[in-house]
């Protein structure tokens, strides 16, 4: 005897969402610049970016324990109930980006340049993206684990889970100088 395949193939007629909507995504940026003096200035930034429907495999488990998958937009369409029991509402992917970013800009004079920057980031919501980059090894698109058994979306009181994803990366510095000295060398980092 060898090893059971619970995997049922997700192929052929039925495991498409019959009224599936494409990706899509948002964005809002606002930001101000100001001239401090005329090579000198300062300026700061927000972004937020969200998802507004994803594709994902949807799963469940059937009574024999096999996985069964349909591929749709996660909390919406026949995917917005568990398409097994239980019968329960599903959540919608939520991916939200905010970021504050604040830059001080010297431009090249006297021989040198600088530019420094910080941001503070937050990566928020219960899907990681196409590629699922916090699942180790995990590289093929709208695959990923999140939405594979319905238990997995919900906390243990029932509502549905969202946190800080995998990829958050919430304070980043960055600085880029350069001086060129007097016999025509330059040097960068």
């Amino acid at each position: 005897r060898g090893p059971i395949d619970f995997r049922h193939p997700s192929l052929g007629e039925g495991y498409v969402e019959p009224d599936l909507k494409p990706m899509k995504s948002q964005e809002f940026s606002a930001g101000f610049e100001h001239q401090l003096s005329p090579v000198m200035a300062v300026s700061a930034r927000y972004v937020h970016k969200w998802v507004t429907t994803a594709i994902e495999d949807i799963g469940t488990v059937d009574e024999q324990g096999n996985e069964l998958y349909i591929i749709g937009n996660p909390g919406m369409g026949i995917t917005s109930l568990a398409w097994s029991d239980p019968l329960t509402n599903l959540p919608k992917a939520k991916r939200d980006y905010d970021s504050v970013e604040f830059v001080w800009n010297k431009l090249l004079a006297n021989n040198w340049s600088l530019r420094t920057s910080y941001m503070w980031s937050r990566l928020y919501g219960n899907y990681s993206g196409l590629s699922q980059s916090d699942e180790n090894g995990r590289m093929a698109p709208n695959v990923g684990r999140a939405f594979d058994y319905p238990l997995m979306m919900f906390n243990q009181s029932g509502e549905a889970e969202y946190g800080l994803l995998g990829t958050d990366r919430p304070h980043q510095f960055k600085a880029q100088g350069m001086y060129i000295f007097p016999f025509g060398t330059s040097f960068g980092a």
